[in-house]
């Protein structure tokens, strides 16, 4: 979806488990889920690597105005949607 949020983590994040309060999410407004965190000096949540060496990023967005769910962002092909 065109409208999305990311969910970042501060810069200063330890290696202890995550809780609940860990992130926030942050309108990334189609924006590219590293770009965005990175000027806001914050780092993106990253799920994984898919095959192309590229990070998962987390995201939500409200897909046919369902409400917001969770999703991915992968770049090249999809950096500025979830």
């Amino acid at each position: 979806m065109k409208y999305s949020t990311v969910i970042i983590l501060s810069s200063t994040l330890s290696l202890a488990p995550l809780s609940c309060n860990a992130g926030r999410w942050v309108p990334a407004n189609g924006g590219v889920c590293s770009q965005v965190c990175s000027k806001s000096a914050l780092e993106a949540l990253s799920s994984g690597t898919y095959t192309n060496g590229n990070p998962f990023y987390v995201c939500r967005a409200n897909a046919f105005r369902e409400g917001d769910r969770p999703g991915y962002n992968l770049e090249p092909g999809w950096a500025h949607t979830c």
